[in-house]
């Protein structure tokens, strides 16, 4: 397991898994970017001069989020640290945890990745992907991710 990023464990709190996004988020984030603000850009004057800035700036942007994104599965919680400039890592405890919902939509295909999407007990309280609480974004095999948090579950219920 890479241990480039730390988190504090709980008492008695054991990493179960721990990973990165798959390197296409990369592609994936710079295309959404380029794609929004090409679109925003050709609907102002200025805009149209300002379209191959959006395809320089998308590169650095991408490189960021991508570069502070991590996860971890315990046998307590699922974390996870995201940002741009800066980072926020958060937390969600399995024992709030309602279900676990695997994304493939039609971009995730075509860039070779799926997604998980945490719901909790308590309902919507954040804008994560899908309405979710938690959203660990282009994990490998998603479906063994979900598998392995759905035992979990089970154990502390």
């Amino acid at each position: 397991m890479n241990h480039q990023y730390t988190i504090n464990l709980l008492e008695d709190e054991k990493i179960l898994w721990e990973g990165k996004p798959v390197p296409a988020l990369q592609s994936y984030l710079y295309w959404s970017f380029v794609l929004l603000w090409v679109f925003v850009l050709l609907f102002t004057l200025v805009g149209i001069v300002l379209i191959p800035f959006v395809f320089i700036l998308g590169i650095p942007y991408a490189q960021a989020v991508y570069e502070k994104r991590y996860y971890w599965v315990t046998n307590k919680r699922i974390v996870y640290r995201r940002g741009f400039l800066g980072y926020k890592i958060s937390s969600l405890p399995l024992n709030r945890v309602s279900d676990v919902i695997i994304s493939r939509t039609f971009f995730e295909n075509m860039f070779g990745f799926g997604s998980l999407q945490i719901q909790t007990l308590a309902g919507q309280i954040s804008t994560g992907a899908g309405g979710s609480e938690g959203d660990l974004r282009a994990v490998d095999e998603p479906e063994k991710l979900q598998q392995l948090i759905l035992e979990q579950l089970k154990h502390n219920k």
